[in-house]
Parts: C-alpha cells; structure tokens; sequence
C-alpha cells in the first residue's frame, strides 16, 4: 500500500489540533489509493511547523495531477499565478537562498524586493496589466527580476533570444509592443542598430551599462520596494 510520509528532522510533526485537521482535510481530498496517513503531534512546538513539516514532504508515486496539486498549495501556501510564487516565497522561505551566479546570491526576500522596485520603475514608465517587458541578455539574475517584476504588474516579460540577428530581435521587440527594453551589456551592438526602429519602447535599461543608455542598477535603486498590489490574471 504507497504511504506519505512528512519528514521533519528524524520523525513526523505536526504542532497544533488546526495543522492536524488541516492535513487530515488535504488528504481526504487526494486519493483513495492513499491508504496510510500518520500525523504525530507535539504538545510544545513552534506554530509554523505545519508549514515546514508540509514543504518538506515525500510523495508516493501514487499521488497525481489534482491531487499533487492540493498537496502542494498546502505545502507552499497558495500559488496559483507568476506573481504568488514571489509573493509567497518572498515571505515564507525569506532566507532561504533563491538564486546563484557566480560568486553572487539572493534570497526569496531580496530577490522579492528587487523584483517589487522593479515593478514599480516598469509602472514609471508606463508598463500595467497585459503590457509587454522585452528581455534581451543571457540567463542572469536580472532576468529574474525583470520576470517577477512584470508579473506583480500583471505584465509580461518576453525573452528574446540571444543568438539572434539585430533585424530578428527588432521585430520581435516591436511585434510584442513592449514599452520597456533590458539589453544587456554584451548586446549593446544589437540594440544600437536597432534602437531608432523600435516603434513602442519608452524605456531602454542596459545591465552593466556605459553611459549611453539608462543604466539598468542605477534606474532600480531609485525605486521604493512597495508591492503595487494588482493581482495577476
């Protein structure tokens, strides 16, 4: 018979009478081949070990689609757009590491508020629900933000690629109406040949820049870290 089991430490815990009902609830819910639950409690623990016991779940093989899904909006807190996963782990895995590159780290909590100072320069410049963000760099931490700074606008953030030709990313940039353009540096060529063609961007930030353009760093810092609020659709 496959068994879940929720692994905190060397043994299973659940804090309080709620977190008990909670999980019992959960897995009513999951699956009828799901024959073994065993939820043991603790009289003197913290009121979050709900939460950390769920995250660090295992799950048997038998546990598919909805029901994996129940399971893990329990676990993560509710997640059901781009924008909540920032928001939630923003808050809930704070200090928790959420991104690396090189000698370089950010936690869900500074990856949250660069991304929330991120929202609110794309909104100085235009940027709401349903706008395009276009993205034009390797993969790199500003990616991250830029993603999830669109989406706490509700906004898109459009990834072009970096191998292409200049006339290739100009289309791309001018097909999405992106208000907003973030090149970065090593791109600087591409977006030089292309810059007087692009028809709707308002607003060029270059990562690492030179001088030529808004300089990606400096256009952040000079935001407030507000969440704006709108909910993603």
């Amino acid at each position: 018979n496959p068994q879940i089991a929720f692994g905190f430490g060397t043994h299973l815990c659940v804090g309080t009478h709620v977190a008990r009902t909670t999980l019992a609830a959960v897995f009513g819910q999951l699956s009828q081949r799901i024959t073994d639950l065993r939820v043991v409690t603790e009289p003197d623990v913290e009121p979050n070990i709900f939460a950390r016991a769920v995250r660090s779940f295992r799950l048997g093989y038998s546990v598919r689609g909805a029901a994996r899904r129940a399971l893990l909006c329990a676990a993560m807190g509710n997640i059901n757009t781009v924008s909540d996963i920032i928001r939630v782990h923003g808050v809930e895995r704070a200090d928790r590491t959420a991104l690396v590159q090189g000698e370089r780290r950010l936690t869900w909590a500074e990856l949250y508020a660069r991304a929330r100072q991120m929202a609110n320069l794309l909104a100085a410049n235009g940027v709401g629900p349903q706008d395009r963000v276009a993205f034009l760099d390797k993969n790199g931490i500003e990616h991250f933000e830029v993603f999830y700074g669109a989406a706490l606008l509700n906004a898109v953030c459009v990834d072009v690629n970096w191998r292409l030709a200049a006339p290739e990313v100009e289309y791309i940039v001018n097909d999405a109406q992106s208000k907003v353009f973030v090149v970065g540096r090593e791109f600087v060529p591409i977006l030089d040949a292309i810059a007087a063609n692009l028809t709707t961007v308002t607003k060029i930030l270059v990562i690492d820049g030179d001088g030529s353009y808004a300089d990606y760093e400096a256009e952040l810092a000079a935001q407030p870290d507000t969440d704006p609020g709108i909910a993603s659709t």
